[in-house]
């Protein structure tokens, strides 16, 4: 019974999967937080979904989610490498700008489910998806507004996404 105003996460998430699986970068390890967040279970399924319609398999090993990946970035990275991943997906900006921290002298292509200033001035620039955070209130004040009007709202609004490819996924 909830109102509901949000980016589509998933299909947002399974696009840029999918392109960087076209690109025969098969091997991606997922970073993230724990599935108990609703943003990252939708971002999951969205890389799931991708490796499906690919007809790709998926290593679960290379998935990485729980609160603790956070704050282990670096050990985790280096836990990656060792398993030749052609490309390691961050599930936010945070995650992407800490990896990035530990990638500096590897080789290593990196893309992040979430474009954000923190990605910004980073060299080489980071393939992301872009939210529009601003259209996202200004539907979300519309929506309050019609609600204390009584007018009938959609009970879930989902609002559209740009992926944004970089040379970081070349």
């Amino acid at each position: 019974g909830v109102i509901q105003i949000d980016h589509n996460h998933r299909s947002a998430c399974r696009e840029l999967t999918s392109i960087i699986l076209m690109k025969n970068l098969k091997r991606i390890a997922l970073i993230g937080e724990d599935e108990g967040y609703m943003v990252t279970h939708s971002r999951l399924l969205g890389f799931r979904d991708a490796y499906e319609q690919q007809g790709e398999t998926l290593d679960e090993n290379l998935l990485y989610l729980s609160p603790e990946n956070r704050v282990r970035v670096d050990r985790t990275v280096k836990e990656i490498l060792e398993q030749n991943v052609d490309c390691i997906l961050c599930m936010d900006d945070a995650v992407t700008s800490r990896v990035l921290k530990v990638l500096r002298e590897q080789d290593v292509r990196v893309a992040s489910f979430y474009d954000s200033t923190i990605l910004e001035n980073h060299v080489p620039s980071i393939t992301s998806l872009a939210f529009d955070a601003k259209e996202l209130g200004k539907v979300a004040c519309r929506t309050l507004l019609d609600l204390v009007e009584g007018l009938e709202v959609k009970q879930k609004t989902l609002l559209p996404y740009e992926v944004v490819l970089k040379e970081s996924t070349k």
